[in-house]
C-alpha cells in the first residue's frame, strides 16, 4: 500500500505549529498590562465601600495582599519582556500568568464575605456588581489563555454564589441564580474568543 506523504509531512509540522500557537497565545496574555493595576484601583474602593462590617485590619491586610500579587504579576511582566520567550519556554510562563490571575481571584472571592456580614442586600448587589465587572474584564483580557481566564473566574465568583444561595431567601437565592447564569454566559464568550484567536493566530 503506498504511503501518503502529504499527511506524513502535515503530521510532523503538527506539533511545532502547535508549540508556536501556544507561544503566541502566552505572548498576547502579557500584553494585558492595564488588568492587573485596575484589580488594586477596585479592590480600594470596594474596602471602602464595605469598610463598615469589617475590622480596619482585615480590610489592611486584604489590600496589603492584593499589592503584593499586583507587585509580582508586575515583575512577572517585566521579566518576561526581558526574557525573550520562545515556543519552548511558553508553557512555564503561561503557567505562572495563571498562577498569578488565580491568585487574584482567590482574593477577590473573599469579597463575597461580606454576604455573612450583614443582610442589607445593598451591599451584595454591590458586590455581585463588583465582581461581575472584574469577571468580564478577566474573560476579556484573559480569553487568550483559558486556564488564566478560569483560574481567575472561579474562584473569585464561587464563594459567593454559595454564600448566597446558602442564605435561603427568594432574593439571594435569585442573585446566585443570576450571578451563576452571568459566569455561564462569560464562559461561553470567553471560550468563543479563544477560539477566533486561536483561528486566527493559526
Amino acid at each position: 500500500m503506498p504511503i501518503d506523504q502529504s499527511n506524513e509531512d502535515t503530521s510532523a509540522h503538527l506539533i511545532p505549529l502547535e508549540g508556536e500557537v501556544h507561544a503566541e497565545q502566552v505572548r498576547l496574555l502579557y500584553q494585558q498590562r492595564a488588568v492587573v493595576p485596575v484589580n488594586l484601583i477596585t479592590a480600594g474602593v470596594t474596602a471602602v465601600a464595605v469598610a463598615p462590617f469589617y475590622p480596619i485590619w482585615a480590610l489592611a491586610v486584604w489590600l496589603g495582599l492584593f499589592g503584593v500579587v499586583v507587585l509580582t504579576r508586575f515583575l512577572l511582566q517585566y521579566r518576561y519582556a526581558s526574557a525573550d520567550p520562545t515556543a519552548e519556554t511558553a508553557r512555564r510562563w503561561g503557567r505562572y500568568f495563571s498562577l498569578g490571575a488565580f491568585a487574584t481571584g482567590c482574593l477577590w472571592g473573599l469579597s463575597g464575605s461580606i454576604v455573612r456580614m450583614t443582610s442589607d442586600p445593598t451591599y451584595h448587589v454591590f458586590v455581585v456588581f463588583v465582581l461581575g465587572g472584574m469577571m468580564a474584564a478577566g474573560i476579556a483580557g484573559n480569553a487568550a489563555y483559558l486556564p488564566a481566564a478560569l483560574g481567575f473566574v472561579l474562584p473569585s465568583i464561587i464563594p459567593i454564589i454559595a454564600l448566597l444561595a446558602g442564605r435561603r431567601t427568594l432574593t439571594q437565592i435569585e442573585m446566585a441564580l443570576m450571578l451563576t447564569a452571568f459566569a455561564a454566559v462569560l464562559a461561553m464568550v470567553g471560550r468563543n474568543i479563544n477560539r477566533s484567536i486561536v483561528e486566527n493566530i493559526r
